[in-house]
């Protein structure tokens, strides 16, 4: 459903051939995610949803629990942390670990005929949300 509105009608000035067009967006859906910290990093983690992360010294399979939650959201209700939420908890399965993108990093010494060429792949652990626990 699309609404018009003329800028004559809007403001009381003309202007030709313009029109100012506004949507009628639908209602936003009920969400629920967390901010936990993991490796020194903040991750935005809902249910269901699969993310890399640093390198745990977890094996694959194993479940690992997340107690540093700084925000949850569940619709209406918020919480935040100071520092952290106490009670809360999100826990979640390792699922593999994995190497990100190759980098390459080359130093070149201009006039010297030296340059030395070196890659990089850093490893991360893949992590799938279970469930978002929150004490009240």
């Amino acid at each position: 459903m699309k609404l018009y509105i003329t800028i004559n009608n809007f403001l009381g000035i003309s202007v030709d051939n313009f029109f100012y067009k506004a949507y009628i967006l639908p209602p936003l859906e009920r969400t629920m995610y967390a901010v936990i910290e993991a490796g020194g990093k903040q991750h935005k983690v809902e249910l269901g949803q699969t993310l890399e992360i640093d390198l745990m010294q977890e094996e694959s399979g194993a479940e690992h629990a997340f107690e540093t939650v700084m925000l949850y959201v569940d619709g209406d209700d918020v919480q935040i942390g100071q520092p952290f939420i106490k009670n809360a908890k999100v826990i979640a399965e390792v699922v593999d670990e994995v190497k990100g993108e190759k980098i390459s990093i080359l130093r070149f010494r201009r006039r010297k005929h030296s340059m030395r060429k070196i890659g990089h792949r850093q490893r991360y652990t893949q992590i799938k949300i279970k469930e978002i626990n929150v004490g009240k």
